[in-house]
């Protein structure tokens, strides 16, 4: 079961002032647009050291309409005061550096943002302390071959691939790595919206000290109301981007004609647009009738900071300080810059930037199964939280900030979960290989667009190079784990399907189900399982099987999904099973079934 948590209970009252006169209208797009490409290129200047003209080539600038991508005439840095205005026809946008706390842009009102100047610090190696606390790297070999690694170098570094950094942590060691030109180790890189699974980790350690629960409901005064849906929502859900809140669930992103008839995508505009993104965040409405819950959505990470935020504030504390305590620290993450809005909310959904080496840190902690140096920083429930997917998405392809591969193996491994961020940057974990895969680049390299059919360069790129790390270090596949696997799912497609004769082929005469406090025969378990008239779908996670002889346990995670007419149910389980082979084929004698009661109905 999962552990108990304390829940903070702080109203969210005292929220910032609604938006001010100061907030672009949603249907200034072309104006929205070139203020947020004017705070990516001070971003890139200021903060990462980067070549403004390199910048400018091979960015993809998706923030703006291609008519106004091309007709950028002048992008002027004034050093003295620290600005960046973009000129696009009669459009302007203007950003400013605010030292450690990163680029914002201007508003409509042409006013300086009044964010305070802090001190800023270039990104340092700290060479005293072995990796991966410190840069120290050590010399011993490696199960990749210097020959393997050229082949993987030369792959994800093609030309039309834009790759700034490419890293590889095999067992804990960083083993290989490699940057463009103009770009070193301690080069501050975007990792976009790796910045939520950073913010999500800040809530894991929040979690593992007690401070909040993760299915406990966000407080929060605006949606007080009895009839608000959205009072039921819980950080769990904020994380798995499935509250009833409407952002922009139905808008297309990539549509760009479209902004000038619908107005900026609301999960885009929360960037730049408002001056206070969190207040604005949570100012959205409840989803409507033809709306998806279960999307990705900005306004979500955002509503997530305020609530955190407010937690912390109780204990005298933020979020940038109790990153820096709970996490920067003990990782050895000495580069983070995290930008806020106009009104010095920490952009949470997007705006951090670190050094290749610090997002693969935090890479390598969830590899670690949230332990670092012998101590645990992230539960165990927080981490199987994490990667069971999110039951009211249509696939199961997102969890608790990262993205899954439940239902499409990659590579081979389907325990495989990553980190995203637009335009290609990635963080790729594989727990069966204890392996750790980073890449960060240009934004010419996966310019986001909508077609599946468009190539992605980018990732093609570090695709190549991923399969030729694996002919090093890819494990003998293991036939009798397999079977087992493949057992257990056969056992719940066939209950499914309603198939009582597969369903029987799978167990033992003497089968017994352990499932809410009662044991159930393979009789009783299909009358009360199998129901012509719903859809049912089980998706199997984080499967660790035992192998002795003609025996084998199982343990693994469940979710659950349940639509009829009724309306849709949704579901968790622990499970664990034991199997016997019999006949040379693997047959289920008994099966344990734990309910987690964090997830409702919608």
């Amino acid at each position: 079961m999962l552990k108990k948590r304390l829940a903070v209970s702080v109203l969210l009252a005292a929220l910032p002032c609604s938006a001010s006169a100061a907030d672009f209208a949603k249907t200034d797009a072309r104006a929205i647009g070139a203020a947020t490409v004017a705070k990516e290129v001070c971003t890139a200047v200021f903060v990462s050291g980067l070549d403004k003209d390199q910048f400018l080539a091979t960015n993809s600038k998706f923030w703006m309409h291609p008519a106004d991508r091309a007709a950028i005439s002048s992008v002027d840095i004034d050093r003295p005061q620290k600005t960046v205005t973009l000129t696009a026809g009669s459009v302007t946008g203007k950003a400013v550096f605010k030292g450690a706390k990163g680029c914002v842009a201007y508003g409509p009102d042409g006013a300086e943002p009044t964010i305070e100047f802090s001190p800023f610090k270039a990104a340092g190696l700290t060479m005293k302390a072995p990796w991966p606390a410190g840069d120290k790297l050590k010399t011993q070999a490696s199960a990749i071959q210097p020959s393997t690694l050229a082949r993987a170098y030369e792959a994800a570094f093609a030309s039309d691939a834009y790759t700034n950094a490419f890293l590889v942590v095999h067992k804990g060691e960083l083993v290989a790595e490699r940057y463009a030109l103009g770009v070193t180790e301690t080069t501050r890189l975007p990792g976009w919206s790796i910045a939520k699974t950073l913010q999500s980790t800040l809530v894991g350690l929040m979690e593992e000290r007690g401070l909040l629960s993760l299915y406990s409901r966000v407080p929060i005064a605006a949606w007080a109301a009895p009839n608000d849906p959205r009072r039921h929502t819980t950080y769990a859900d904020l994380m798995r981007m499935s509250a009833p809140i409407s952002c922009g669930n139905t808008q297309s992103w990539h549509d760009h004609d479209a902004w000038a008839v619908t107005g900026y995508p609301e999960s885009l505009y929360v960037f730049s647009g408002p001056d206070d993104a969190y207040t604005y965040s949570i100012q959205r409405p409840p989803i409507g009738a033809d709306e998806p819950r279960g999307v990705y959505s900005n306004c979500q990470p955002m509503i997530l900071g305020q609530a955190i935020s407010n937690v912390l504030a109780e204990m005298g504390s933020d979020i940038a300080s109790f990153a820096q305590k709970a996490l920067y620290g003990p990782l050895g993450m000495t580069s983070v810059v995290m930008e806020p809005d106009r009104a010095g909310n920490l952009l949470t959904a997007g705006y951090a930037l670190a050094t290749p080496r610090d997002w693969t840190r935090l890479g390598l902690l969830y590899a670690n199964e949230g332990m670092w140096e012998g101590k645990r920083l992230l539960s165990p429930e927080f981490m199987a939280y994490v990667r069971a997917p999110a039951p009211l998405w249509a696939a199961p392809k997102y969890g608790g900030q990262v993205w899954l591969h439940a239902d499409q193996c990659i590579f081979g491994h389907c325990d495989a979960y990553q980190f995203n961020g637009i335009e290609g940057q990635r963080v790729i974990i594989f727990p069966s290989l204890d392996l750790v895969v980073a890449r960060f680049g240009f934004g010419a390299g996966d310019v986001p667009n909508a077609d599946p059919a468009a190539r992605r360069p980018a990732l093609e790129a570090l695709n190549a190079a991923i399969n030729i790390l694996l002919e090093d270090i890819a494990p003998t596949p293991d036939a009798s784990r397999t079977a087992v696997f493949e057992t257990v799912k056969g056992f719940f497609s066939a209950l499914a399907a309603s198939d009582k004769a597969q369903l029987m082929s799978l167990l033992t005469e003497d089968f017994r189900l352990l499932e809410d406090g009662e044991i159930w025969s393979a009789e009783t378990l299909f009358d009360k399982i199998t129901k012509p008239e719903r859809e049912e779908r089980w998706t199997l996670t984080q499967p660790r099987i035992l192998v002795h002889g003609d025996m084998a346990s199982i343990e693994l995670r469940n979710t659950g999904a349940f639509s009829s007419a009724r309306g849709r149910q949704n579901y968790e389980w622990v499970e664990t099973g034991v199997l016997i082979k019999q006949n040379g084929a693997w047959r289920l004698k008994s099966y344990h079934s734990t309910k987690l009661d964090q997830v409702r109905s919608p």
